[in-house]
């Protein structure tokens, strides 16, 4: 009852590319297994720089007079 489309679609997405892979190693000797070993090196890289995009984001670092200041802050309240 699905579109036809769909089943290409679910080839590109990590769990049907790792299933076709084990499919294609398992029975057909790793014949047409490049396409899903593609897919899924493509989906591991994306996976690699968003990781590394999220660590390079900025974070607010104290600075020296930040740091000095705030335990006199803390004193007069």
């Amino acid at each position: 009852m699905l579109p036809s489309w769909s089943g290409a679609l679910g080839q590109l997405l990590s769990p049907g590319a790792g299933g076709q892979l084990l499919r294609s190693t398992a029975f057909f000797d790793g014949h047409a297994a490049a396409c899903s070993a593609t897919v899924l090196a493509t989906w591991l890289m994306l996976g690699l720089v968003l990781c590394l995009a999220g660590s390079l984001r900025r974070r607010p670092t104290a600075t020296v007079e930040d740091t000095a200041a705030q335990p006199a802050a803390h004193a007069t309240v």
